[in-house]
């Protein structure tokens, strides 16, 4: 089982890369009723190393950065996957009585702050809302299955069981639906589900492993990276075996990461170690083009929209910076030049502007803010004074 304390005391930056890439993604006719707490914002953070990573919130200023409660005492309770349900933010963490985490809810005070489950089992990820009621990839000792709740301890269950799909992963809503990565026993294939045990089913059977990862909703369509035999490329679905093919064809490395729908297009990154860029897609093979062309790679991650533009982390040659594009390659720049890179992660917009996770040379990783300039993107909070790392990453609007 994956133990994210251990994995965060190895490399931090994974966390951050598997929970952002776990987020809800819905697209239109999902019947999606997510609504979160208006104006407030959950994080993992510590104000110093002895009580651990805790649930904390922000409405965007000092003072309203605050802890809502400290999950467990014992060592940390790392809080993360952040989902919205109704009024409630869903979210994974560790409580004092077990060694996996388990799904808890908040509406944003200490005694609205209470986990569902308990046991040996569970460790929620993929929280996602569909048609009011809350599913996520959940461990019940046989593997990971479809699981879902209705916001109480009784109303929290597995959905399939063995020998249905198994290694389940990616999970986003699309038009009623949901749709993720499964196991058949044989290979890794898209499945769909409309919630029920029965209604879960296997999309594809292609004969080799069409392993789909990076999930994501656009106009109506689940894209994702997938296998066609030889290559990773950008791939479509409507929900029907007939309807599912790649879009792209494209030569060489492309395996196509972090997809991401943002104002009308995918944007992703593509090319592999080495030649990581930027590239925009209109869900067709002749409008899928690269928008960088950086020496090295601009390795973009942690993709958002803001202020009519697309902002992200990308490497500018010497360390991470927060970047803008417009659509364009000549609209596509680093916003800021901090010395030694500023490793932004899990970017949230709040009340007009731009918050994120960020670590500078002098500081560890807090939370930041920006108007989309360079001269206005500046820390918000040293939550831990010093080198030390005060938070992790934010959670749902």
């Amino acid at each position: 089982m994956w133990n994210v304390k251990s994995l965060f005391k190895i490399n931090e930056f994974s966390i951050f890369a598997i929970s952002v890439a776990l987020l809800l993604v819905a697209c239109g006719g999902g019947g999606t009723t997510s609504s979160a707490i208006p104006g407030t914002l959950f994080f993992a953070a510590q104000s110093d190393t002895t009580v651990g990573f805790q649930l904390w919130k922000t409405d965007g200023t000092v003072s309203g950065t605050v802890a809502v409660k400290t999950l467990n005492p014992a060592g940390g309770s790392y809080p993360m996957h952040f989902a919205a349900l109704n009024g409630v933010t869903y979210f994974n963490a560790f409580d004092n009585n077990t060694s996996t985490p388990q799904l808890w809810r908040t509406d944003g005070t200490a005694d609205g702050t209470f986990a569902l489950t308990a046991g040996s089992g569970v460790n929620p990820s993929g929280l996602t809302a569909l048609n009011g009621t809350l599913y996520f990839v959940g461990e019940d000792g046989s593997g990971k299955r479809l699981w879902k709740s209705d916001g109480t301890a009784s109303g929290t269950v597995a959905v399939t069981s063995a020998p249905g799909p198994n290694s389940v992963e990616n999970l986003i809503a699309c038009n009623g639906a949901l749709y993720f990565r499964g196991f058949d026993g044989s290979r890794y294939q898209l499945w769909r589900s409309d919630g029920t045990a029965s209604g879960t089913a296997a999309v594809t059977s292609v004969t080799w492993d069409l392993d789909p990862i990076n999930l994501t909703a656009f106009n109506g369509a689940v894209y994702f990276n997938g296998n066609d035999g030889s290559s990773y490329q950008l791939w479509k679905s409507d929900g029907t075996a007939s309807g599912t093919a790649a879009v792209t064809s494209i030569a060489g490395t492309f395996d196509p990461a972090l997809i991401t729908a943002i104002n009308g297009a995918l944007y992703f990154g593509a090319g592999g170690a080495g030649n990581w860029q930027l590239w925009k897609s209109d869900g067709t093979a002749s409008g899928t083009v690269a928008l960088t062309n950086v020496a090295g790679g601009v390795a973009p991650e942690f993709m958002i929209a803001f202020n009519g533009a697309l902002y992200f982390s990308g490497h500018d040659g010497s360390g991470y910076q927060l970047w803008k594009s417009d659509g364009t390659a000549s609209g596509t720049a680093a916003v800021t030049s901090i010395a030694g890179g500023l490793m932004v992660n899990s970017p949230r917009v709040l009340n007009g502007a731009l918050y994120f996770s960020a670590a500078d040379a002098l500081h560890g990783r807090e939370m930041w803010k920006s108007d989309g300039t360079a001269a206005n993107t500046r820390m918000l909070v040293d939550i831990c004074s010093g080198t030390c790392n005060g938070m992790l990453l934010l959670g749902p609007l």
